[in-house]
């Protein structure tokens, strides 16, 4: 499990979180995030739950409840370019195919990012 605060530099930079909440998603146990430059910047774990994690919102600090990795494929939406990111990691991880609708998002910040995890090993596709 982690546990992470957020903030301006020379804190853990915010937009860094989604990724480490999917690192916490494969993690037995609790995590706790807590983005102090965003609060509540948390949207993207209604979309991790789908796919098994369990969580709940306390304040200002997202708690993640790791499933061990026990994650499972889902049709999942892409809220924003990080939080994209993160479900793709979560579908890397997770049984069975993950389905990321608005994938667009995350080409704002990683080009190719498709081929890349499939030069990597992954079955990774655009669809349009």
């Amino acid at each position: 499990p982690i546990e992470i605060s957020t903030g301006p530099h020379p804190a853990i930079n915010s937009d860094v979180q989604p990724i480490l909440a999917a690192w916490a998603a494969k993690a037995k146990g609790e995590s706790r995030i807590v983005d102090l430059r965003f609060p509540g910047r948390y949207g993207y774990a209604a979309e991790i739950a789908k796919m098994g994690l369990q969580y709940e919102i306390r304040g200002d600090m997202l708690v993640l409840h790791g499933a061990g990795g026990k994650l499972s494929g889902a049709h999942v939406r892409a809220l924003d370019l990080r939080a994209g990111a993160a479900l793709a990691l979560c579908g890397l991880m997770a049984e069975g195919e993950t389905l990321i609708s608005d994938a667009w998002q995350i080409s704002r910040g990683y080009v190719e990012f498709a081929q890349k995890l499939s030069a990597l090993g992954a079955r990774a596709e655009w669809i349009a």
